[in-house]
């Protein structure tokens, strides 16, 4: 029990160290997730305008049903991260406390591939056919997280969600379950010659719930396995 509290206790610091690092030491960047975001041109897109962070959770939901990776790099802020809890940390050790938006268009690559494949060590890694999302809904309304938040200084919000990931008929379907809490903020630019601001997913705070017993998976441990 020693040995657990151990590492769990050197994670927060690591992530408590990340934290006041992002607090004391970087407030551009801080006023950045603040302040929109400035790009050429808005890419295109077959789902609607993410004009609200309503509208951009509803394209998160379909992209997952479709599993369109072209669209799930489009939401992607570059200083997205999504942010892994301990049941994760400790099934995949070499992946870190946060996915970075590089680890996370691989790994979607890789998981919308509906494709059996190998995992790290070279095991069969079953193929995801099927997201159903059950339940996405948020908890609260969308506010600004606190300085003190791992992703501070910008718009997020929990949601509440049961996501069934179906792997065929050879093996057992898993199940997402619990909250996940989701960061968003802000770009402009011109679409079709025509300004405009929208949002874009800037993180993830993973807090679903771990029961291998009955099937329940981390949000971040589905993500690890395609790493």
């Amino acid at each position: 029990m020693l040995v657990m509290d151990n590492k769990m206790s050197a994670r927060l610091a690591a992530l408590m160290f990340a934290v006041l690092l992002i607090a004391s030491g970087c407030s551009d960047e801080e006023e950045s997730l603040l302040t929109p975001r400035t790009v050429d041109n808005i890419p295109d897109s077959s789902l609607l305008f993410p004009d609200t962070p309503e509208q951009l959770m509803a394209n998160f939901q379909t992209i997952y049903e479709t599993m369109d990776v072209d669209e799930y790099r489009l939401i992607l802020d570059p200083a997205f991260e999504t942010i892994l809890q301990d049941a994760t940390l400790d099934d995949f050790p070499g992946v870190g406390i946060t996915l970075d938006v590089a680890e996370e268009n691989h790994l979607h690559e890789r998981m919308f591939l509906g494709e059996p494949l190998q995992d790290a060590n070279g095991e069969l890694l079953p193929a995801i056919f099927q997201f159903t999302m059950a339940r996405f809904q948020p908890v609260v309304d969308w506010g600004e997280s606190l300085p003190s938040d791992p992703i501070p200084n910008t718009l997020s919000a929990m949601y509440d969600v049961e996501i069934l990931v179906g792997r065929g008929q050879e093996f057992s379907s898993l199940m997402v379950r619990g909250s996940i809490r989701f960061y968003v903020t802000t770009a402009e630019g011109r679409l079709n010659g025509e300004p405009k601001t929208y949002y874009r997913l800037v993180g993830q705070l993973d807090l679903t719930q771990d029961n291998k017993a009955v099937w329940l998976t981390p949000w971040g441990s589905l993500k690890a396995w395609f790493h």
